[in-house]
């Protein structure tokens, strides 16, 4: 019988240098490298909307928000990890050449099949061991529901199901309703959108 070969673990150090160079994005999970994979339009657009909604709120104030792109690194279990959550918010102050930050007030993803087990389950766990973290919002993209769960309220869940339901971040001072968030995006089963 032949034993499995483990993986060579990276620094996190090697890991931004090789990532600085990849033509596709990869987190980084306690020194084991994960390509990730594309997202559909929907996704993009949902991403966004609130990402352009809170981009508009902030303008002005300390807190800014950041799109896919940024890295959030979590030291968690003795490990250093790195995830790319669709928007963050932070409100550090962070330098403009700053490639991660450590310290979110507020994390969004936007769920795809492919994602929602990892995004409810392994990246729930390790995001509210950040101690800056007050919120993380689930935006599903097979229907109009958004997740929200709050440090203030224990982290318990509050699901809002209704387009008419207000999207209600206390630590930004930011509300919209639901169908803000959805307004330009075909979700499955419905009729195609029709522009002016």
């Amino acid at each position: 019988m032949t034993a499995l070969r483990k993986p060579e673990l990276l620094t996190f150090e090697q890991y931004l240098d090789a990532e600085a160079s990849a033509p596709t994005r990869h987190e980084f999970l306690a020194g084991e490298v994960h390509a990730m994979a594309g997202a559909t339009a929907a996704h993009n657009l949902l991403a966004g909307s609130i990402y352009a909604a809170l981009f508009s709120h902030l303008k002005g104030r300390p807190c800014r928000p950041f799109m896919s792109d940024m890295k959030l690194k979590i030291r968690y279990d003795e490990s250093d990890s790195v995830y790319y959550p669709d928007v963050m918010l932070d409100c550090s102050g962070l330098a403009p050449a700053a490639l991660f930050t450590t310290s979110p007030t507020v994390l969004v993803e936007v769920l795809s099949q492919s994602t929602e087990r990892i995004d409810r389950r392994e990246k729930w766990w390790i995001y509210r061991t950040i101690e800056t973290l007050q919120e993380y919002v689930l935006i599903d993209q097979q229907k109009a529901e958004v997740t929200i769960f709050r440090r203030s309220a224990s982290w318990v869940e509050e699901v809002l199901g209704s387009k008419e339901s207000v999207i209600d971040l206390p630590s930004l001072g930011f509300r919209c309703t639901v169908a803000d968030i959805y307004a330009d995006v075909q979700l499955p089963g419905e009729k195609p959108l029709a522009f002016v």
